[in-house]
Order: structure tokens, then C-alpha cells, then sequence
């Protein structure tokens, strides 16, 4: 008999996305949640099943610091504009 899948839990989605946003680690998100009903038991089945949620979070944070820095940059600030042409523009 082949095991049961886990299914994706909203309750778990939502509290990763939230953690995410908040900047905490995954091995923490991860530690938060296993005691959750439906939670992944392991590392490898909790990236598996809930992937394009934390995709899907992290690319929101990083589009919202990212257009900070950038607006900060146009706007004369030079650190935010180092920060920028090191990161994204290959300075060194």
C-alpha cells in the first residue's frame, strides 16, 4: 500500500509566507510548523510540497526591498546606489 500524500494546508502556506516576509529562516519556518496538522515531517517533503509558496515569497520581499534600494538610489542616494551597481551591475 503506497503511502498517503500530505496535502497542501493554506494554514501552513499562509504562515510560511508570513515568516518569509518577516525574514525568518527556513530551518526556523520549518522548526514552527511541524507541530502543524498536515505539516511535513521532514526538511525534503516540507520544501516539496509548499515550493511556489516560499518562491512565490521570497520574490515578493526581495521586488519590494529591491524597489526601496532602487527608488532610494535615483533619488541621490549613494550608498543605495553602490549597494545597486555592486549587486546588480558587476561593480567591484
Amino acid at each position: 500500500m503506497a503511502a498517503q500524500s500530505l496535502p497542501h494546508d493554506m494554514k501552513i502556506a499562509t504562515k510560511i509566507r508570513a515568516s518569509i516576509s518577516a525574514g525568518v529562516s527556513m530551518r526556523v519556518i520549518f522548526d514552527s510548523v511541524v507541530t502543524m496538522k498536515n505539516a511535513p515531517k521532514s526538511y525534503q517533503t516540507f520544501y516539496k510540497i509548499y515550493r511556489d509558496d516560499i518562491a512565490s515569497a521570497r520574490a515578493s520581499i526581495q521586488e519590494e526591498i529591491g524597489s526601496v534600494v532602487i527608488n532610494a538610489a535615483k533619488g541621490g542616494d549613494l550608498k543605495a546606489a553602490e549597494l545597486f551597481l555592486r549587486s546588480r551591475a558587476g561593480w567591484n
